[in-house]
């Protein structure tokens, strides 16, 4: 029985290659012969019995097949033509990069309450390629641009790199450190206790010192007394004027 049906998948396979190779067109393949007829019979042990020979005397009843599910194959011609068709070539980078460093901020560099975005400045060489791009690393995280905007107090480990049109490192910078100060009620309490008076608060002075009382002049002394001048002398008398009308007539 099992071989039996065996040999009836095989024969509807073997249909479904002939029908699959004539629908691809291939020159090489013969074209197939018309698919054999498929009997159902029972055999002298009532067992049911599919074959495409039923044996002479036996009451045979030819098998309706249901059209079976093929998926239409490639041309061989036109996939072979697809197979010899050259690969597209890859375009070969003109240039390669030999160098990139972070020439501003310096390494070690220390900034003290940035309130703009503090630009990061590199020499390339060569200077930048078409479709590629710089990008900036704070702390491992990609930078929307080649600025610090806003960096938090403390430590940054700054590095750049060149990257190409499809996301590719071409080269990478060495890391860089700098630090970030921002001043706080913190910071002014510590640098009061480590005696930085520009950042602590002010010390009050001692009081005023009342200086010393004023001291007396010496007492005057009286000058010697005053010496009389000479008596005046009196005058000679005045002789009375005559008038002309007072004369006497000659």
């Amino acid at each position: 029985m099992l071989m039996r049906a065996l040999a009836l998948m095989s024969l509807i396979g073997m249909a479904m290659v002939n029908a699959r190779a004539d629908e691809a067109g291939d020159p090489e393949v013969a074209p197939p012969s018309p698919p054999s007829t498929i009997y159902r019979t029972t055999d002298e042990h009532g067992n049911i019995v599919f074959t495409d020979q039923p044996g002479q005397g036996q009451a045979a009843e030819a098998v309706k097949l249901k059209p079976t599910n093929t998926v239409p194959g490639e041309n061989t011609k036109a996939l072979q033509d697809k197979l010899k068709a050259p690969l597209p070539q890859v375009k070969e980078r003109a240039v390669s990069y030999q160098s990139v460093r972070i020439t501003s901020p310096e390494d070690g560099a220390s900034l003290r309450n940035p309130d703009k975005p503090v630009p990061v400045s590199v020499a390339l060489v060569p200077k930048l390629q078409e479709d590629d791009q710089l990008v900036l690393y704070d702390n491992g995280v990609a930078q929307p641009d080649m600025t610090l905007d806003a960096p938090d107090r403390g430590t940054h480990f700054l590095k750049v790199k060149v990257l190409s049109k499809s996301g590719d490192v071409l080269i990478s910078s060495d890391a860089i450190k700098v630090y970030v100060h921002r001043t706080s009620v913190h910071n002014m309490q510590s640098s009061r206790n480590n005696q930085n008076l520009n950042d602590g608060k002010a010390h009050l002075g001692g009081p005023a010192q009342v200086g010393a009382g004023a001291q007396l002049g010496s007492p005057a002394q009286p000058g010697s007394p005053a010496i009389l001048g000479t008596p005046a002398k009196l005058g000679t008398y005045a002789k009375p004027i005559m008038l002309e009308s007072a004369r006497p007539a000659n």
